[in-house]
């Protein structure tokens, strides 16, 4: 790579696009993930009550979950913008990130048979139809690129941060 070539990279990393774009893909995934819940939400109840793993008492708190997801996405898609204030952006994205893990706990202790047989409820199953995976390996390899994303978001954040600090020439 040349110089012109790392100069023009260099200010396109500047710009904050990589991050915004990358910001934006989660936010988008969570307010489409708990707006489907809203949208969908005797089935989706009724996936987390056959699930097993949820005790019943704790089936009244379930709206916790899409409005968690919404506020998600709503805080990632402001932080996005071009206004965005940065210096919440690891908060955010890390809040991201555990309620990811969370939810990739949660997919990994419904018995295999069940989440095939009822969907993950995390989002509809067009994602993972027509591939060999099935629902949960389809689910838990969404989620592995999805925290790669987190990385990246990370990443960007502090590259971003480092060249924002660096004295212009």
């Amino acid at each position: 790579m040349d110089a012109a070539e790392r100069s023009g990279l260099a200010r396109f990393k500047k710009t904050g696009l990589p991050f915004r774009s990358c910001v934006l893909i989660l936010a988008i995934v969570w307010m489409w993930a708990g707006v489907w819940k809203v949208l969908n939400w005797t089935a989706f109840v009724s996936i987390v009550d056959g699930h097993g793993v949820t005790p019943r008492s704790v089936l009244g708190l379930i709206w916790i979950v899409p409005a968690v997801e919404v506020a998600l996405g709503v805080a990632l898609a402001c932080l996005a913008s071009p206004g965005g204030n940065r210096s919440s952006a690891l908060g955010w994205i890390v809040a991201s990130a555990v309620a990811l893990a969370g939810a990739t706990v949660y997919v990994w202790m419904v018995p295999a048979q069940v989440i095939q047989t009822l969907g993950c409820g995390c989002r509809p199953s067009l994602l993972s139809a027509g591939t060999s995976l099935g629902e949960r390996s389809g689910t838990l390899a969404i989620n592995a690129v999805m925290f790669g994303l987190h990385l990246a978001c990370l990443r960007l954040s502090s590259a971003r941060n480092r060249t924002s600090a660096m004295p212009s020439a």
